[in-house]
């Protein structure tokens, strides 16, 4: 067991303010975490060594008890720690870009929020400005328009069924909602974007949706999207931008009624 002193961290003299009146460690108190920091170093030493050997003290390391070599040492160690740290910070940097890029894949087994929120995502990569609505009275999932049209979207994600009906009166009820705010002067078009069988790998699903909610969606004129179907689209546009195909895509989504399938990408 090793027992320490009380050691006040906040003392006045190592605290002061900056211009934005943010407090800030003092040079003292730079000095004095320092010391603090060689003398935990010097008892973890004195614990793992040996016999008797003694911790050496802060005052024996000074550079005139030193060799010439202990001190060119002592700077390639400094320069070998700064080139590791860059390299830590380097690393970090691109393990964010990967979270980043690796996002749209939760189009192909997330749920809730975070699905509503990679959606977002994905049509604004198609070219919409799309984002959630909420006020007092009404909440949608996903308000997104382009010069083309303007849609509203609902969401939903299913662990091992099909998308059902329910979703679909839900749309209509948000649509209904939309139109009697005063900006707003005709209907929007409804999307309802299911990741059905979500925890089942795409190739193995069945259809996203149920025969009902299929041909409610074509009376409804409400367009049915596969969270799968996205995910493709996504991932190609990402891969390699393409403004003509985004635009070919926002126009298949604007003009289907029912299931929607996008449009192959022209290779050439």
């Amino acid at each position: 067991m090793i027992l320490l002193p009380d050691l006040d961290f906040y003392d006045d003299k190592f605290l002061s303010e900056n211009e934005d009146g943010e407090d800030v460690w003092t040079e003292e108190a730079n000095k004095f975490s320092e010391k603090l920091i060689k003398a935990i170093i010097s008892i973890d030493k004195t614990l793992h060594s040996s016999g008797d050997q003694t911790a050496e003290p802060v005052w024996a390391s000074v550079s005139e008890y030193k060799l010439e070599a202990e001190v060119r040492i002592t700077e390639d160690v400094k320069k070998i720690e700064e080139d590791i740290q860059g390299l830590l910070t380097a690393k970090s940097a691109l393990e964010e870009q990967l979270v980043d890029l690796g996002r749209s894949r939760c189009l192909l087994y997330e749920k809730g929020k975070i699905l509503e929120h990679s959606i977002l995502e994905g049509l604004r990569v198609m070219g919409f400005s799309a984002s959630p609505f909420e006020n007092a009275d009404s909440e949608f999932d996903a308000v997104f328009e382009t010069e083309e049209g303007r849609l509203i979207g609902e969401v939903e994600g299913k662990d091992n069924k099909a998308i059902n009906v329910e979703k679909l009166r839900q749309l209509s009820m948000n649509i209904h909602e939309d139109l009697a705010m005063e900006h707003v002067t005709k209907p929007a078009k409804g999307v309802l974007f299911g990741n059905a069988y979500r925890l089942t790998p795409p190739s193995e699903r069945e259809c996203a949706f149920t025969e009902k909610c299929i041909s409610a969606a074509q009376q409804s004129s409400t367009a049915l999207v596969s969270t799968i179907e996205l995910f493709k689209v996504v991932h190609s546009l990402l891969e390699s931008p393409d403004p003509a195909y985004a635009k070919q895509c926002r126009l298949t989504l604007l003009n289907t009624n029912g299931v929607l399938t996008f449009p192959e990408r022209n290779s050439g």
